[in-house]
C-alpha cells in the first residue's frame, strides 16, 4: 500500500525520480542530510494553505503530502517549490 501510494503521489506531482529500498537502518545521518523522520528541521516552515477542518482546529502544518494534494490540487507543486528553496 505504501509503495502504491508513493507511486500515485509521484504521478500526481509528475515526478520521475527513482526509489530505492533501504538495505540497512541508518541511525544518524550526516549533518548535510535532512533527516525528516522526527519532524521538520529548525528554520523550515510551512506556509498556510486551505485545510478542510481548519475552521474547527486551526491550520496544522507539516501534515502528509496527501493532505496537501487533496487541499491544493494542481497548486501543490507551486506550493512545494516555495517551501523547498
Amino acid at each position: 500500500f505504501n509503495k502504491a501510494t508513493h507511486r500515485w503521489v509521484k504521478a500526481q506531482l509528475r515526478q520521475n525520480h527513482k526509489e530505492e529500498d533501504a538495505t540497512a537502518f541508518i541511525r544518524d545521518y550526516p549533518a548535510d542530510t535532512a533527516d525528516l523522520r522526527f519532524g521538520t528541521p529548525p528554520g523550515m516552515s510551512f506556509p498556510h494553505y486551505y485545510q478542510v477542518f481548519e475552521e474547527r482546529i486551526g491550520f496544522l502544518p507539516d501534515l502528509s503530502i496527501l493532505d496537501l494534494l487533496f487541499s491544493e490540487g494542481p497548486g501543490t507543486v507551486s506550493y512545494l517549490r516555495g517551501v523547498i528553496k
